[in-house]
């Protein structure tokens, strides 16, 4: 039997400017769903802070921390960038990253009809 692979869910929190937050947000989704589908991604704004934040899967192995969150830092740099608001990297202001390992009987129980 090889590495146990585990899902994570990657959250990116940054800030933006609430009087254009919410255009924002529409941009940097479609940007993410374009570049990065396979890890699929969810959009959400605070209009009232300005913040937007992305919310994505990645798979891993068991392995160094550094490999998760190396592949994640790629997969938010691949939808910021598509999305065109974001030229240079240094210009986005992360509020928050979070990574949280989903298990696989909650991820079932998630599949199951209602």
């Amino acid at each position: 039997e090889g590495p146990m692979t585990t899902e994570y869910r990657v959250t990116f929190a940054w800030a933006d400017d609430p009087a254009t937050v919410e255009d924002h947000a529409e941009r940097v989704a479609d940007a993410f769903a374009a570049a990065v589908p396979e890890h699929g991604p969810a959009v959400g704004a605070n209009l009232r802070t300005g913040n937007l934040e992305v919310t994505f899967a990645i798979d891993a192995e068991s392995g160094p921390i550094d490999d998760l969150t190396a592949r994640a830092s790629r997969v938010f740099a691949s939808g910021t960038a598509a999305s065109g608001l974001y030229p240079q990297a240094d210009e986005i202001r992360i509020v928050r990253v979070e990574v949280v390992a989903v298990d696989a009987e909650r991820r079932e129980r998630a599949l199951q009809p209602a």
